[in-house]
């Protein structure tokens, strides 16, 4: 049987484990060593100064109310918009402009390098602009045929 584990926030918002050696909680970050190719897998909690507290191979096998609070948590902390078209880009080469939709709406991406854009698996793909935001193609084969034409260039 599995230890009863749960997290909560406390009054003042932080994230808490609590297990039944730490009833008042723990204050920890979740880190999902793979969190784009592999999101359920490898869990590290760490605590405010990076040390490690709990780790879990597979969030699957959590409480399914600990798991839902942890991607409730997850969800909250990661701002990763989807990228969905890509209308134009500027040039066949870096460093260029790319006016996408995502499903936060539209933008445009500047790249400075094709290093920013990086296959994840065999299906996704992750865009990273200037500034350092990231942009998830989730399944390439979802994007329509200019789109993939355009990313066909870089990966």
């Amino acid at each position: 049987m599995a230890p009863a584990i749960e997290f909560r926030h406390d009054a003042y918002g932080r994230f808490l484990f609590v297990t039944p050696e730490h009833p008042e909680g723990q204050e920890v970050e979740p880190v999902w060593a793979f969190p784009w190719s592999a999101r359920e897998h490898h869990l590290v909690l760490i605590d405010p100064q990076g040390h490690p507290v709990a780790a879990f191979a597979d969030a699957n096998d959590l409480p399914e109310a600990a798991r839902l609070q942890l991607q409730l948590e997850s969800a909250q902390r990661e701002f990763l918009p989807c990228l969905e078209r890509i209308r134009s880009v500027s040039g066949p080469f870096p460093p260029c402009l790319w006016e996408v939709d995502t499903d936060r709406g539209p933008t445009a991406i500047d790249l400075e390098s094709e290093e920013d854009v990086r296959k994840l698996n065999d299906q996704s793909a992750l865009v990273t602009d200037s500034s350092g935001l990231r942009f998830l193609i989730a399944n390439t084969a979802d994007l329509d045929s200019v789109s993939r034409g355009y990313l066909r260039r870089y990966l």
